[in-house]
Formats: C-alpha cells, structure tokens, sequence
C-alpha cells in the first residue's frame, strides 16, 4: 500500500470474500502474521498539538495468543489481543488513542503482529491519525481573557 513499508515477511491483503469479514473500510483489510509475525509502518510529520490515533480491530481465531497487535507512534504504544468480550471474532472494534506532540516533526506509526506466529493472525484496518482541535469553548475563554486584560491596562 503505498506510504507503508512492510518487514520482509510482507502482509497479507484481506476481502470480504477470502474469510467473510467486511472490510471496515474500503475494499481490503490487513493480516500481519502472513508467514510469520510481520509488521507496517509509515513515517509521518506532525506539528505541536493533541492527535488521536484511531484504527479499526478484529481477530481471526478464536484463540487469544494468536490475534495480537502491537501499536506504536510519537511515544504512544499499546497492544491488542482477542478474542475476548471487549474483541470479538470476525467484528471491527475501533481503537481510539490520544497522544501529545511537543515538537514538529517526523514520527513512526507502526503496527505489528504478536503472539504465537503461525500466519493466522489479527486483523487492521481503517488506520487514521487526525488532529484534535481545541474546543471552542477554550478559545472563546482565551478571548475573554485577554480582553479583560487589555481593559484593565487601559484603565490603568
């Protein structure tokens, strides 16, 4: 896919058809455990601010140690692991995550395949990363503040 790089393992490219699964989004999803445990990543830049990575989950078996994903960029990492109640067997869960950026510039998102490497592995799909922009509410008390500042040292 283009902007990802895989680990020589390569991914595989999943439809509906091939295991009965809707793509989450668009026409394919992804499997990272082809041969063996494989992974993605992208190199992406990103100004000072709040994100929110966010990304679409389901495991293909039924046995927790074979479905894992590992997750990292800019500091954030986690890992998923189903089936179980909150991760069920051929159902997208999203998996949303905030993080902070200090500093612009260029991080790794990366995805992973963990657990038992046997080329039956979770699946992704629906990958983002966006940028949180702060509440209106905030910006209008910034405002104010300022205002009020700017008053006081007029009267001043």
């Amino acid at each position: 896919v283009e902007g990802w790089t895989t680990a020589a393992q390569g991914v595989e490219f999943q439809t509906q058809r091939t295991l009965g699964l809707k793509p989450a989004e668009g026409l394919y999803y992804v499997e990272l455990d082809t041969r063996r445990n494989s992974s993605i990543s992208q190199d992406i830049f990103l100004s000072v601010g709040t994100y929110e990575l966010s990304f679409a989950y389901s495991p293909r078996t039924n046995r927790s140690n074979d479905n894992g994903i590992s997750y990292s960029v800019a500091g954030l990492s986690g890992n998923v692991a189903g089936p179980s109640s909150d991760y069920k067997r051929r159902e997208w869960t999203y998996i949303t995550e905030r993080f902070e950026i200090n500093s612009d510039q260029m991080f790794t998102l990366t995805f992973a395949a963990t657990g038992t490497s046997n080329s039956l592995g979770g699946f992704i799909d629906d990958i983002t990363v966006s940028n949180v922009p702060v509440p209106a509410g905030l910006l209008l008390m910034g405002t104010a503040l300022a205002g009020l500042g700017a008053l006081r040292r007029r009267k001043s």
